[in-house]
Formats: structure tokens, C-alpha cells, sequence
């Protein structure tokens, strides 16, 4: 896990954000929200078990506002991938995803900072092609 998470969960709290995916809206207090294009985050996390890096659709991970413990307890379900279970986690797909908020917040791609919000993903279908060995 990153380092000094227990005092960044502690001060944390859910922000407000509106996100767009596909002319579909959800607006609300969020812990996160993630766009995917294949499953996994490093480290083994399933963060979108269902997504599929061949359809064309990225899988938008939405965490509601929960209390702080229901959020610890959630957090381990993210290795099994059954965290898309939970009442408070959405689970959208779509091809464009635009996510906005009052305040900047911080945007990762591929763990690593890539700038603050307001933040636009258009998938391309099969732009890129890669030869991957069995």
C-alpha cells in the first residue's frame, strides 16, 4: 500500500465531483473513481473485473461516499475483484468519460501523476496494436 496511508485516510474525505460517461451522469461525493481498460492495478488489485481491453469501452469504478470503516472493510474486496458488489460501488462502461469538480483533484494514470481534474478520456478502438507472446 502507499506510504502514509493511515493518516491520509484519517484527514480524507469524499469529494463532491461530476462525471459523464457517454451523456450518462452521476454527481455526488465520491472516495474515487477509476477508468480502466484492463483489470488490474499493480500490485494485484482487480479494480474492474470485468473490463476487457479488446471491447472498445473503458470500465468506470465509482466508490459513493461510505463511512470511513465501511471504506476499510471495502478495500480489501479489491483483490477479488467482489468490491463491484458493494451497494456504494457503480460500475459504469462507456467510450467517453469526463470527471470534473469544484476543487482540483488529483488525476494518476498508470500510478503515476498525470495532473488535476477537469480530466477527458475518449477511448479508440484498435488504435494501438500489440503482438503479445503466450
Amino acid at each position: 500500500m502507499w506510504k502514509g496511508w493511515p493518516e491520509q485516510l484519517a484527514v480524507y474525505r469524499p469529494k463532491p465531483v461530476h462525471i459523464e460517461v457517454d451523456g450518462k451522469v452521476v454527481s455526488g461525493p465520491v472516495w474515487l473513481v477509476t477508468v480502466a481498460n484492463a483489470r488490474y492495478y499493480g500490485g494485484g488489485m482487480k479494480i474492474a473485473p470485468c473490463a476487457d481491453p479488446q471491447d472498445g469501452l473503458a470500465d468506470i469504478i465509482i466508490v459513493g461516499n461510505i463511512h470511513r470503516l465501511n471504506f476499510l472493510r471495502l478495500f480489501p474486496l479489491v483483490y477479488s475483484g467482489r468490491h463491484i458488489d458493494h451497494p456504494a460501488v457503480q460500475v459504469l462502461r462507456g467510450k467517453e468519460i469526463r470527471i470534473d469538480s469544484v476543487h482540483k483533484l488529483a488525476v494518476h494514470a498508470d500510478g503515476d501523476l498525470a495532473g488535476t481534474t477537469p480530466v477527458e478520456v475518449k477511448i479508440c478502438h484498435h488504435v494501438i496494436r500489440l503482438r503479445v507472446p503466450e
